[in-house]
């Protein structure tokens, strides 16, 4: 993925790993964070590893469009064929809100 994640994170994405408290991944890319020492040591020191969510982006997709009948991806300017089948642009934003209106869609409730 990236050299050195720590910089990517920090001049970056201006976030400093020590004082991440919780970690997202899709799809299996927590295996990215296990590979690079120094972040492993930092999110399990911080308790944010422990924390940590592994979303199954792809068997959300097909509950979404059986449930649903539709997949809720991005509709951005350089998408060419809308919506966008992976949702990695602009990223947990744009997860989150097709998260929310498969709940809406679908009338669950959440406790």
């Amino acid at each position: 993925m990236h050299l050195n994640l720590t910089r990517v994170m920090t001049e970056k994405l201006n976030l400093i790993p020590e004082e991440l408290d919780i970690l997202i991944f899709n799809d299996d890319q927590q295996h990215t964070i296990e590979k690079d020492a120094h972040l492993s040591e930092v999110f399990k020191a911080s308790g944010a590893w422990d924390n940590r969510i592994e979303w199954d982006y792809n068997h959300f997709k097909t509950i979404q469009k059986r449930d649903v009948g539709r997949w809720f991806g991005a509709n951005n300017p350089w998408v060419s064929h809308p919506p966008d089948g992976h949702a990695c642009m602009p990223g947990p934003p744009d997860d989150e809100v097709n998260l929310l209106l498969y709940l809406i869609y679908t009338n669950s409730f959440i406790r």
